[in-house]
């Protein structure tokens, strides 16, 4: 009973067929049904009953934990489980009282947010209003309250074996690993009924209102994929709203590296499409593009799909651009991508949950591309997730061969190129007249093949000064210095090898 039950659904990911699983489809009432009752009878169990928690009544630290919000009261909680469990490991449990309640509040830290707002007092009190926010909290956090072994929660024998089937039931379809049926669908429908019938005869809510969401979740199963569809269309939507024009377009030449020949690419979506089946990674220093070009990627893409209508190449288009931090482990990988497609879509994840979307993302995974800048700096770890769907990382450097990973390079930019990224910087036609003459004039065109550098050079140049090539390695290691917090003696020694990298 005490192990973590992932609140993303990340196994969704696994066992893909080549076709859509529309099986997948009978899911997505069953989550719905579990996000707003069962969690509406948590929230009631969690609010109602908090007071009456034999924590109080039998701990006599209780009276120090009156004064803090809920976040700091269920990090104690959860302290307090953690050392029982190490005590009691190997040790028969005399305990019935115990039995199937777990010792940890898993993933209390995720919640941070919401529980800092909700004082201890107000749970005690049961006051609704001020404790509304719990109702945003996920299914599995208030599962993991009620049958905490420290906290107690006043339930009869069989409330609380409703409770605990709730919990299994919920952990078994976020982790279903097989094509989910009709049979299924049914065989679990009606043990949530069962739990919920009992919890609600607790808690003494109507079954009305239960009977009246049984027979919906029926209907709803009829419809097959026709909720799911509308859901990938929101997400779609709310995802691809993100990608913005470029504000300054270039086309970077890129070639994969081969045993033979380095092939350039023409196009990124049809080298991406013609080999993914493994991830691809695309290389470079800093400052080299590739960020742009991910960005300038998925906005064409997005505009082609809008353009195409209803029959793109790749209908689902996900940029990933906030960092995780690296090194990036097996086991985290997924709960990165879930986390971003969180910040993606805030208003469809908070309609229908993470579940249901990852769910819906399952089922179209196999049109879906990924784009992901994270900057990788490994490609000794493989994260099995990526084996469905078409993926390109960014990679810092430039890696060995793999056989593992599809291999391209940024190369460095050419005057011809470098000219292009200056005159789209510099739109109006007097400035690009000074601009155009001073890199003609340059005598140092040979470090201005990063946009970074420049970019740098275009703002320099835009200065009443010409600059030299001296000033221009100053400006960036000064913007460098910029992007973070470093020490006087990181910002000396990074200058030094900034001087050396470039003229080199």
């Amino acid at each position: 009973m005490d192990q973590p039950m992932d609140q993303d659904g990340s196994e969704c990911t696994q066992e893909l067929s080549e076709k859509k699983d529309y099986g997948l489809s009978l899911l997505v009432p069953l989550y719905k049904l579990m996000r707003n009752n069962c969690a509406q009878a948590m929230f009631k169990i969690v609010l109602t009953m908090f007071s009456a928690c034999k924590f109080f009544s039998d701990n006599e630290d209780a009276p120090n934990q009156l004064n803090k919000d809920m976040f700091e009261f269920l990090k104690a909680i959860n302290n307090k489980g953690t050392n029982k469990q190490k005590k009691k490991k190997g040790k028969p449990n005399e305990d019935k009282e115990l039995e199937n309640r777990s010792w940890q509040i898993f993933n209390y830290q995720d919640n941070e947010e919401i529980l800092n707002k909700i004082s201890v007092h107000s749970m005690l009190a049961a006051d609704e209003e001020k404790c509304k926010l719990l109702k945003n909290l996920d299914l599995n956090f208030l599962l993991n309250i009620v049958t905490n072994a420290i906290l107690l929660y006043p339930l009869s024998e069989n409330a609380l074996k409703s409770v605990i089937q709730v919990k299994d039931i919920r952990n078994e379809l976020y982790h279903a690993r097989y094509n989910f049926s009709r049979n299924d669908f049914d065989l679990n429908l009606k043990r949530l009924q069962n739990a919920l019938q009992e919890i609600y005869s607790a808690l003494g809510i109507p079954e009305d209102e239960l009977i009246k969401q049984i027979e919906e979740c029926k209907e709803e199963c009829k419809k097959e994929s026709e909720e799911p569809d509308l859901i990938f269309k929101e997400l779609q939507k709310e995802i691809h709203e993100k990608y913005k024009p470029p504000k300054h377009y270039f086309w970077p030449t890129i070639k994969e590296a081969s045993d033979g020949e380095d092939i350039c690419v023409e196009s990124l979506e049809n080298y991406l499409r013609d080999h993914n089946s493994q991830p691809t990674l695309l290389c470079g220093r800093r400052g080299s593009g590739k960020t742009s070009t991910l960005q300038n990627e998925a906005y064409h893409l997005v505009k082609k799909i809008n353009d195409q209508g209803d029959k793109p190449q790749f209908p689902l288009v996900i940029l990933f651009e906030e960092n995780p931090q690296l090194p990036l482990k097996k086991e985290n990988f997924w709960e990165n991508v879930i986390n971003s497609i969180k910040n993606l879509a805030p208003k469809t994840n908070a309609r229908y949950g993470i579940e249901t979307l990852m769910v819906v993302l399952k089922m179209h995974i196999k049109e879906t591309i990924f784009f992901v800048n994270w900057n990788l700096h490994d490609i000794k770890t493989q994260y099995k997730e990526t084996s469905n769907g078409t993926w390109l990382f960014t990679y810092h450097g430039y890696p060995l061969k793999s056989a593992d990973w599809n291999i391209l390079i940024m190369e460095p930019l050419t005057e011809h190129q470098a000219k292009q990224l200056l005159q789209s910087l510099n739109p109006n036609p007097r400035d690009w007249e000074i601009v155009n003459r001073r890199f003609c004039a340059c005598t140092y065109k040979n470090i201005l093949t990063t946009p970074d550098m420049v970019k740098i050079f275009s703002e320099f140049n835009n200065d009443s000064l010409t600059g030299t090539e001296y000033e221009l390695m100053i400006k960036y290691v000064e913007k460098k210095m910029n992007e973070g917090n470093l020490s006087n003696k990181t910002i000396e020694t990074v200058g030094r090898l900034s001087f050396y990298g470039i003229k080199k």
